[in-house]
């Protein structure tokens, strides 16, 4: 068997994770610069706070903005992990040689990037989360 079956695929899979990884990472750092601009001319310009909120608020209505993504990450990579194990399972109960090896170390592979993909969705929704306002002491 040609191992260019297998590897292109493979290759293919994690251009499209990396390139969804990257655009989610991109959209969340432009949004997080612009507001903390926004909020650092808000602080040396106090008077300007309400077009500042209203501006806000605009941003947060763009369709490209913070809206959610299609795509979870949490969710994708807890499914990709249970899809780990059951290879896993499969693979270590089956004994029929090259394909049950296959099916074990692709179990091992998921589960890795299963649990990695995870904790980015973890990290992605815990950077893209709504500030919760600041109380003002007086």
């Amino acid at each position: 068997m040609n191992p260019l079956f297998i590897i292109a695929p493979l290759l293919l899979a994690i251009v499209a994770v990396l390139y969804g990884v990257f655009r989610t990472f991109g959209r969340v750092w432009l949004d997080h610069r612009i507001r903390l601009t926004i909020l650092e001319k808000a602080e040396r310009n106090p008077q300007v706070m309400d077009s500042m909120n209203e501006l806000l608020d605009v941003l947060s209505e763009l369709p490209g903005g913070s809206g959610k993504s299609r795509q979870d990450y949490t969710v994708t990579g807890v499914v990709l992990a249970l899809l780990g194990l059951a290879g896993i399972l499969l693979g270590r109960f089956m004994h029929v040689g090259q394909f049950a090896v296959g099916v074990y170390v692709g179990g091992y592979v998921c589960v890795g990037l299963g649990i990695a993909l995870a904790f980015l969705g973890v990290f992605v929704r815990w950077i893209s989360r709504t500030p919760t306002p600041a109380v003002r002491r007086q």
